[in-house]
């Protein structure tokens, strides 16, 4: 979508398929109010389960490092399922570079489609921020790239 589309050309565009929309530009007031309303949601579902933070996962082995952190294959221990997980330490990161981490986290949690990673859940612990994603079992883009 473009800026300020109409209401009937979002609906329009839901009733032939979209799954999903981003009206541009992003309105922050707007990413921060559904933002806050998933944070409501995760922390309900933490209090549902009794569990919070990294205890509810095992690190399997490291996928992959980069200039902000480390990702590693987790899998959540009750359900068996698997998921990438960012580690960002934030005794490392300059100011400019945890506001930068917070945003990526903000974006995360509001941006979906066919073609991202899906966001989890992030939270901080032991001075790191953790971002949980979706795993793509196929390797990184790079790697495909290099592949072929």
């Amino acid at each position: 979508m473009s800026a300020n589309e109409s209401n009937d050309v979002i609906s329009e565009c839901l009733r032939m398929g979209a799954i999903n929309y981003l009206v541009k530009p992003i309105r922050i007031q707007q990413c921060k109010a559904l933002v806050g309303f998933i944070k409501n949601t995760n922390l309900s579902r933490e209090k549902a389960s009794g569990e919070k933070g990294m205890s509810r996962f095992e690190k399997l082995y490291e996928i992959g490092t980069g200039a902000a952190g480390i990702v590693h294959l987790i899998k959540n221990k009750s359900t068996g399922e698997k998921f990438a997980l960012k580690t960002m330490n934030l005794r490392t990161l300059s100011e400019r570079d945890k506001k930068s981490a917070e945003c990526e986290v903000e974006f995360l949690r509001v941006i979906t489609g066919p073609t991202i990673i899906k966001f989890y859940e992030s939270f901080v612990e032991n001075q790191n921020i953790y971002i949980v994603m979706e795993y793509a079992e196929g390797g990184s883009l790079a790697d495909l790239i290099r592949k072929y």
